[in-house]
C-alpha cells in the first residue's frame, strides 16, 4: 500500500524545530520503503526566501525590537536579537541630508559586538567612500545583503522624525535535518536547502519507531521534527509504502462458525466478516480456511447470495401469485425456495404447486404440489419458505411453467425485482383475485410493474460439489470467488487463496476513485482530514488526481448538490491546477448551512481567476482552463 501526504508550509514559517503529527499510518503497518520531500516555498503573494517584519508600538514579528532616537539624536534602531539577512526596509518620513540634494540616512551595522557605518559599495565605511543612502521618499529602500544582529538608520541634523514600519529579510532554510520524535536524524541537509530536496529512504528508522509507537483510533501517531537553523517556509511530502497483514476476524476469535439456511448467506452479522481496507491498498498475499458439513441438496437454478433492492408483493387467502419459469435445459428439482421477506417464521397454510402453461397464464393443471415451510431468519435477512416436492421434477428445456403460491389463511409476502426494460413481459409475474380463473400482471402496493419473483432450485447432484462461494463486496459490484476446484476432495475442507479476486475488486471502478491514486485532493497536513475540510462534502471523496491524456483534464464528483449543502463547519478545499500552487478556498455560501451549488462555483472561479469551476446534471466540476497534464484539488 501507499501513503502520501502533504503539508502546506507556506503560511506556517518556523525557525529551529517544527513538529508535524502524521496520523494516518495504520496499526501493525510495516514500512517498506519511506522518503521525504522538502521544498522551500514562499508566503502567498509573496517573495521566495523574503520574510517582512511589521513593528507596533516598538514591537515587530520573530522577536525583533525598534528603538526610536530622541528629539536631540534623530535615529531608529532595529535590534532582531538574532542574526538575520537584510534586504529591505520601509519608513514614513523623507529625512534632508543636509549638505547634499540626495534625500537618505545612513546605514550602521552591528554585525557581533559594534556598530559599523557601510559605504554605498556594501562594505564598510572608509575615508575615502561615499555613505550607503537609505532614501525613504518612495516608502521603501534596499539594504546590502549583510547578515547583521541589529542595524541603525540616522541623521542626527534632520528636522524630520525618523521611523521604520517594516524590515524585509532574506532568509534561506539552512542545515535541515528531519528526525522522528526524540530519535537522531535521520536525514541532514548541511548548507542552504535552496531548491527541492528528497531524502534518502528511512523506512528502518521508521520500523523502528513503530514497535513502541503510540496507537490511536486504529492509526500510529507520529511526531516528524523538522529543523532549520534559519526561518524556513517548506512544503513537506511524505511518501511511504507499507504492508499491513489484516486479520478479518477479531482477534479473540481464532476460528468462527457460520450457520446457512435457504437464504445462502452466514448467520452471523455482518461485521463480523468485513475487513476495512486503507484507500489505495494493494494485496500482496492472502490466507483463509473453511472446515465444515453441509445437506446434499445444491441450488442448481437462481443466484445465490444478496438478492439486491427488492420489493414484496402480498399473497393472501383472497390473493394468489404465479411467476413463469422456462429453463434452458433440462432440470430435475426436488425443492424450491423463496424469499419472504418478513413473514412471520413458521406460517402454516402456505403452498405452491408447479402448473402448466395455457396461452400465458397458469392453466390450474398441478404437475406437482407441497406445502411451503417458513423458515426463520438470518440476522439482519429476510424469512424464506422452502418446499420439499414430493418427488422429483423435472423442467424440460424452453417449455414454460407456472410457480403458483397461495395461502390458506394468514399472509405473506414475497420478494419481487422490477423487471428490466430489454426483458421480456411474458416472464412477469402475475396475481389473481379469484381463486386462478383469472390472471393479470401482478404490481407492487406503491403500482411498480412488471415485476419478476425471486426463487431458486435445488437438487440432489449424483458428484460432490462444493456448494460455497466466497463474495466480496456488495451487489451489484460484487466479486465472486468459486471453489469447483475443490470438489474432487469429496468435503468442504480446504484453505483459501482469494488475494488476486480481492485485488480485482478493489481495482473496479466502483470502488477505486474516479480520479485515480495520486493525490488531487488532499488535506494540507499531516493528519486525518481536518474538521474544515469540505472535499468529501462537495466530491464525494477524500483525494483524487486527473491526468489528461489528450484535451483538457477535468474532475467530477460523486455527490448530488441540487438541494444544496452544509458547509457551516466543512466549507474548505484545497484546490491546485495544472501543477500549481494550491489554493485554500472558502466554498460557504451567503448562509453556509445552505450553499447553492452556483456559491461554490463562483467561490472557487474567484478564488484561481478563472472559470475552472462548473455545475452540471447535479455534480461540481473542476476542469483545467489550459488543457494542463492535471488538475489538483487539493
Amino acid at each position: 500500500m501507499k501513503l502520501y501526504e502533504k503539508y502546506q508550509g507556506a503560511d506556517d514559517p518556523f525557525e529551529g524545530d517544527s513538529t508535524l503529527w502524521l496520523r494516518s499510518l495504520p496499526a501493525g503497518a510495516r514500512v517498506i520503503k519511506a522518503v521525504v520531500k522538502l521544498k522551500p516555498v514562499a508566503l502567498p503573494g509573496g517573495t521566495l526566501f523574503e520574510e517582512t517584519i511589521t513593528f507596533t508600538d516598538g514591537q515587530g514579528g520573530l522577536g525583533a525590537i525598534k528603538i526610536p532616537g530622541t528629539s536631540v539624536s534623530n535615529f531608529v534602531e532595529v535590534d532582531f536579537h538574532a542574526r538575520r539577512t537584510l534586504a529591505a526596509v520601509e519608513g514614513t518620513e523623507i529625512v534632508v541630508v543636509p549638505g547634499t540634494t540626495t534625500s537618505g540616512a545612513g546605514l550602521q551595522v552591528d554585525m557581533g559586538g559594534a556598530y559599523v557605518g557601510i559605504a554605498n559599495d556594501g562594505t564598510f565605511m572608509a575615508p575615502d567612500k561615499i555613505p550607503w543612502t537609505v532614501d525613504l521618499s518612495s516608502g521603501r529602500a534596499l539594504l546590502p545583503g549583510l547578515m547583521v544582529n541589529k542595524f541603525r538608520l540616522d541623521e542626527p541634523e534632520s528636522s524630520t522624525t525618523l521611523d521604520v514600519t517594516k524590515v524585509i529579510i532574506r532568509s534561506v532554510p539552512t542545515n535541515v535535518s528531519v528526525h522522528l520524535d526524540q530519535m537522531p536524524p535521520f536525514w541532514t541537509h548541511l548548507g542552504e536547502l535552496a531548491i527541492s530536496q528528497t531524502s534518502p529512504d528511512f523506512s528502518a528508522v521508521m520500523n523502528a519507531y513503530l514497535a513502541e509507537a503510540t496507537v490511536e483510533k486504529g492509526f500510529y501517531v507520529i511526531p516528524f521534527v523538522i529543523h532549520s537553523d534559519t526561518i524556513a517556509r517548506l512544503n513537506v511530502e511524505l511518501m511511504i509504502d507499507y504492508v499491513i497483514q489484516q486479520p478479518i476476524l477479531p482477534s479473540y476469535l481464532p476460528e468462527v462458525t457460520l450457520p446457512y439456511g435457504y437464504s445462502s448467506l452466514p448467520g452471523v452479522e455482518e461485521e463480523l466478516l468485513t475487513v476495512k481496507l486503507p484507500r489505495g491498498a494493494t494485496i500482496t498475499d492472502t490466507h483463509g480456511a473453511v472446515l465444515g458439513t453441509l445437506d446434499a441438496t445444491r441450488v442448481v437454478f437462481g443466484e445465490i447470495g444478496e438478492t439486491g433492492a427488492t420489493s414484496i408483493v402480498t399473497i393472501s387467502a383472497e390473493r394468489s401469485l404465479a411467476q413463469p419459469i422456462k429453463l434452458e435445459k433440462e432440470t430435475p428439482v426436488n425443492g424450491i425456495d423463496l424469499p419472504l421477506a418478513n413473514t412471520k417464521p413458521g406460517l402454516a397454510g402456505l403452498h405452491l404447486s408447479l402448473q402448466v402453461d395455457n396461452d400465458g397464464k397458469p392453466s390450474g393443471e398441478e404437475l406437482t404440489t407441497a406445502g411451503v415451510s417458513v423458515k426463520k431468519p438470518v440476522p439482519g435477512g429476510s424469512a424464506w419458505g422452502s418446499a420439499a416436492l414430493p418427488t422429483e421434477f423435472r423442467f424440460l428445456p424452453g417449455v414454460r411453467y407456472w410457480l403458483v403460491l397461495q395461502s390458506i389463511q394468514g399472509e405473506a409476502h414475497w420478494e419481487v425485482k422490477t423487471l428490466k426494460q430489454d426483458e421480456p413481459t411474458a416472464s412477469a409475474l402475475q396475481d389473481s383475485n379469484d381463486g386462478g380463473f383469472s390472471w393479470r400482471t401482478a404490481a407492487t402496493h406503491q403500482g411498480e410493474k412488471p415485476l419478476a419473483a425471486i426463487f431458486r432450485l435445488r437438487n440432489s447432484p449424483d458428484q460432490f460439489k462444493i456448494p460455497l462461494q466466497l463474495q466480496i463486496g456488495k451487489e451489484p459490484d460484487a466479486k465472486r470467488v468459486f471453489f469447483d476446484r475443490f470438489a474432487p476432495l469429496g468435503r468442504v475442507e480446504f484453505d483459501l487463496d482469494f488475494g488476486a479476486e480481492l485485488g480485482e475488486y478493489l481495482a473496479s471502478p466502483a470502488v477505486a476513485s474516479p480520479c485515480g491514486r495520486g493525490e488531487l485532493l488532499t488535506n494540507g497536513i499531516f493528519d486525518l482530514p481536518p474538521h474544515d475540510d469540505a472535499t468529501r462534502r462537495l466530491f464525494g471523496f477524500d483525494t483524487g488526481l486527473v491526468e489528461a491524456t489528450s484535451g483538457q483534464a477535468s474532475l467530477t464528483g460523486r455527490v448530488n448538490l441540487d438541494r444544496g449543502i452544509d458547509l457551516s463547519v466543512q466549507r474548505f478545499i484545497l484546490l491546485s491546477i495544472d501543477n500549481g500552487d494550491p489554493i485554500r478556498i472558502d466554498c460557504a455560501g451567503i448562509i453556509p448551512a445552505r450553499t447553492l451549488p452556483d456559491e461554490v462555483v463562483d467561490a472557487i472561479n474567484g478564488a484561481v481567476g478563472n472559470n475552472v469551476a462548473k455545475y452540471n446534471d447535479g455534480r461540481l466540476i473542476i476542469t483545467s482552463p489550459n488543457g494542463g497534464e492535471s488538475n489538483n484539488d487539493e
